[in-house]
């Protein structure tokens, strides 16, 4: 029975010298946890705010895309007219590319480069004359 009581006093004696030990780390566990628990009460209301303000962004960019589409089509008309403009200059040069390639057109100026040059001269003495 001896042993038992001496083998319970070193039991005891033992515990005593842990929770002695251990008593600093838990102070500091439980400061981390009380610190833990100030962070977690303040994320829903950090997670509200940051939820209103991507929802007011995202109303914001929705308003934007609508005024830019409105924007766009009241424009639409002007794009076709400049598209309908850049066909027709295309037909014209190309209609106008083939009439220069044509030998008959290549023989009247190769006839005329002589008389175009007599017309250019005498407008420029024309010209000096007005000038003085």
């Amino acid at each position: 029975m001896i042993w038992l009581g001496i083998g319970l006093c070193i039991i005891g004696l033992a515990l005593l010298i842990i929770s002695v030990v251990a008593i600093k780390p838990l102070k500091r566990l439980s400061d981390v946890l009380g610190s833990l628990k100030q962070t977690t009460d303040e994320l829903p209301k950090t997670v509200n705010e940051i939820t209103s303000q991507t929802t007011a962004a995202m109303e914001t960019g929705v308003d934007v895309l609508h005024d830019v589409k409105g924007k766009l089509n009241d424009l639409q008309p002007v794009f076709h007219i400049v598209g309908k403009f850049g066909r027709t200059a295309n037909s014209l040069t190309q209609k106008a590319g083939s009439i220069t390639k044509t030998p008959f057109f290549q023989n009247a100026v190769k006839n005329t480069k002589g008389l175009l040059g007599i017309v250019a001269v005498l407008l420029l003495l024309f010209n000096n004359k007005k000038c003085k």
